[in-house]
């Protein structure tokens, strides 16, 4: 799961280092390179404002329109909402304190 990195790059949101960064996307964030190969299908995560923090989409599948899966961190072990990232939920699994997994349809 790349744990440990991701945690890093969480840290980095939540401290105003790391920023969307991609034109037209305010919740887009393209990952510097030593940590694109933590979210599949371009380096980029999603991070979507919750009440205290951001929750944050590292990609593990990323296909056509709406169908994705990965993990996602949550600020305060709170699980991701069913519509978290604009997307349709179908499943979402527990990983680890503040760790989900979660796909789409």
């Amino acid at each position: 799961m790349n744990k440990s990195e991701r945690e890093k790059v969480a840290k980095m949101v939540e401290q105003g280092a790391l920023n969307p960064n991609v034109k037209d996307s305010p919740w887009l964030i393209h990952l510097p390179k030593q940590y694109q190969g933590l979210s599949v299908g371009g380096g980029d995560i999603i991070i979507e404002k919750t009440g205290n923090g951001y929750s944050i989409l590292f990609f593990t599948y990323r296909g056509i329109l709406d169908n994705f899966s990965g993990f996602v961190y949550t600020p305060n072990d709170q699980n991701p909402s069913t519509k978290a990232f604009d997307g349709d939920f179908k499943e979402i699994e527990k990983m680890d304190k503040n760790w989900y997994f979660v796909s789409s349809s």
